[in-house]
């Protein structure tokens, strides 16, 4: 599908399809390596950067920027941040029914 989005060539398709297996097969090496996942996270992390790396490396330029655009954001690490738990009372929607009421049945609603 992205390789349609991008405008792939079938030369660029095969290279895709070699890269995307190079990095399958070094991350299940890396799973099942027996090490701790503290220490396999950020070696699966580097291959997947890796490949990412080499494929943006065969692609022209207009095809590098619509990958990017694909790609989107990096997902932000909420556990790492500050929370306030006041901020969130004042997201949370209204309930449509009290919540005292929660766990009766109607017959005892009405």
């Amino acid at each position: 599908m992205i390789g349609k989005d991008l405008g792939l060539r079938t030369d660029q398709l095969d290279d895709v399809k070699s890269i995307r297996g190079m990095r399958v097969e070094e991350i299940a090496k890396l799973v099942t390596a027996g090490e701790r996942f503290d220490k396999v996270k950020p070696k699966v992390d580097a291959t997947n950067g890796d490949s990412f790396d080499r494929m943006a490396e065969m692609l022209t330029r207009t095809q590098v920027e619509k990958l990017k655009e694909l790609k989107g954001k990096a997902f932000v690490d909420i556990a790492a941040q500050k929370v306030n738990p006041g901020a969130a009372l004042d997201v949370i929607p209204k309930a449509p029914y009290p919540t005292e009421l929660f766990g009766l049945y109607d017959f005892e609603v009405r």
